[in-house]
């Protein structure tokens, strides 16, 4: 067996991934974040820093950025996490493996499409562009949805409650995904600003509820009712109980869509206040799943070791139960600084959701499956402590500021700094997967000795 760096952690023994192509996904996933996600993000915060208004960035723009973040960031990181983790779980190959970089291409080629098309806007460059795009993406996406239930349907692992929730979640991407299209294909098609606003307003909170509850929550839910409980030793949920929580989730998904969407074409008040029960549902459902976890103690692993990621995956589900909290309480806030809708309150949500849960929820997991079927050993790494403290110091001063906009403009000169500060985060995390994932990829030639297989994914 080779000698072990001990610097670096790096094992020149690397375990044969299943599907080798995550690296593509997770490669251009971290591009996009990088990119048009805190990157483009960060130039927002410097337009309201200098406008001092939460409102001082085009929609189309904010619609560009959200396009590739969705699908660009958190749904290829979806896709590549997928193709690697599941066939394990379900102890079968993947199933149509070449479909892989087939399905890579027509997601991010659709993905910029649809951003373009935003920036575009009302020129027949952005119509056509949402017609191709749309398309192109609903294909890969379906070819992805095809890939892993034809995976699970010839693996011999029993159908339970975390394969449907993996499912369900997959199958939400199925279904918003040409939503998206339609959305944009309304927006790209309106006559003045203050229709794109009324579309915008009725049709694009409900489809972020699909998207981020739908496919973002359940697939968390699933992945961390497998994973973690192999990872740490917190208490596994019963099957029953996650059963009920695939249930109250989805019924609150659809429930909060429909009731947004029909109070927005009502205009009706009364309406609106039964987006009340889908939120608590939501919000108690993510309770009962996390509170024997114990988020606020320190996690340690089956030996006793307390592992990088555990810190990650703990803040994750806090800030996710923040950003429920927030979203039931946003009617209040908006009645408290009287306005009919808060902008800032409501872009501080979708940030603690995005940033906070789903972001800091994949880093915790990039943090040891990358490393691990890479060859190199999670545990003689470094502890991403600065990543940690980057991230989560700049989300919530980001938050706050955010928050605090509407009422004291000034407050708005802090928004640069905590986009800094995240995108730093972010970019310190990348260059250590990328080193990962480059050290596995040159363990992979027929050159490279062979050694010791290290613990992998669906192992207990």
């Amino acid at each position: 067996m080779s000698d072990v760096t001990l610097n670096t952690g790096v094992i020149p023994a690397n375990p044969k991934p299943t599907a080798p192509e995550y690296r593509a996904f997770f490669a251009t996933a971290l591009f996009v974040i990088l990119t048009t996600g805190a990157g483009w993000g960060l130039w927002f915060l410097l337009q309201i820093a200098m406008s001092g208004r939460v409102t001082g960035v085009g929609l189309h723009e904010i619609n560009a950025h959200a396009q590739t973040v969705i699908y660009g960031f958190l749904g290829l990181f979806i896709m590549g996490f997928a193709y690697q983790a599941f066939p394990r779980l379900w102890n079968q190959p993947l199933a149509h493996r070449s479909w892989c970089m087939p399905v890579l291409l027509l997601t991010t080629g659709g993905v910029a499409m649809l951003a373009v098309a935003e920036l575009q806007a009302e020129t027949t460059l952005g119509k056509y562009l949402v017609i191709v795009g749309g398309v192109i993406q609903t294909i890969g996406v379906g070819l992805f949805f095809f890939q892993l239930f034809r995976t699970f349907r010839e693996g011999k692992t029993p159908f339970n409650a975390v394969t449907a929730m993996l499912l369900t979640a997959a199958g939400f991407l199925v279904i918003h995904t040409p939503l998206n299209a339609w959305h944009t294909w309304n927006l790209v098609n309106t006559e003045s600003k203050y229709e794109a606003i009324y579309y915008t307003s009725v049709y694009q909170p409900a489809l972020r509820y699909l998207q981020f509850h739908g496919m973002v929550l359940l697939m968390i839910f699933g992945v961390s009712s497998r994973l973690l409980t192999s990872f740490f030793a917190i208490p596994k949920p019963s099957e029953r109980k996650l059963w009920v929580i695939l249930t109250v989730v989805t019924i609150c998904v659809f429930a909060e869509a429909g009731i947004f969407v029909a109070f927005r074409l009502l205009e009706d008040p009364r309406i609106a206040a039964f987006l009340l029960l889908p939120w608590a549902g939501l919000l108690a459902a993510s309770i009962a799943l996390v509170w024997p976890w114990k988020i606020w103690r320190t996690w340690k692993d089956q030996v006793g070791r307390v592992e990088r990621m555990g810190k990650f995956a703990r803040a994750s589900y806090a800030w996710l139960i923040v950003s429920l909290l927030m979203t039931i309480a946003q009617p209040g806030w908006s009645h408290l600084i009287d306005t009919y809708f808060s902008h800032g309150w409501y872009g501080a949500s979708r940030q603690a959701f995005t940033v906070g849960f789903a972001t800091m929820m994949i880093i915790a997991f990039t943090s040891k499956v990358v490393p691990t079927l890479n060859g190199v050993l999670p545990t003689a790494l470094p502890r991403l402590n600065s990543v940690f403290v980057l991230v989560n110091l700049g989300l919530l001063l980001h938050i706050v500021a955010q928050i605090a906009t509407e009422v004291y403009p000034i407050s708005a000169r802090v928004l640069p700094i905590a986009g800094v500060m995240q995108w730093m985060g972010l970019m310190l995390w990348a260059a250590h997967l990328i080193h990962c994932m480059i050290h596995g990829m040159r363990a992979d030639r027929p050159s490279a000795k062979s050694g010791v297989s290290l613990r992998v994914l669906g192992q207990h």
